[in-house]
């Protein structure tokens, strides 16, 4: 009979990301590749505060060009 490790074993397929911060491909667990829905995930928690850091200025830009586009719509009318 086999050893009670080798029969309760799983082989996981490890699929891989591309950091969208440095580009790294790398392993990411089958679970958190289900719950990352199609995101890539970034590869260190270096590479993540930058990546909110990223996030974070791109949306205030939005938000300030949408800003910047109401006012002078107002000023039109």
């Amino acid at each position: 009979m086999p050893p009670a490790s080798s029969r309760f074993s799983i082989q996981l397929t490890m699929p891989f990301h591309t950091c969208p911060v440095c580009g790294k491909r790398h392993e990411v667990h089958p679970v958190l590749d289900r719950l990352s829905y199609g995101n890539q995930l970034t590869c260190s928690p270096h590479c993540k505060i930058t990546f909110t850091r990223l996030v974070r200025t791109r949306t205030l830009g939005e938000v300030q060009e949408r800003k910047k586009f109401l006012r002078l719509r107002q000023e039109e009318n």
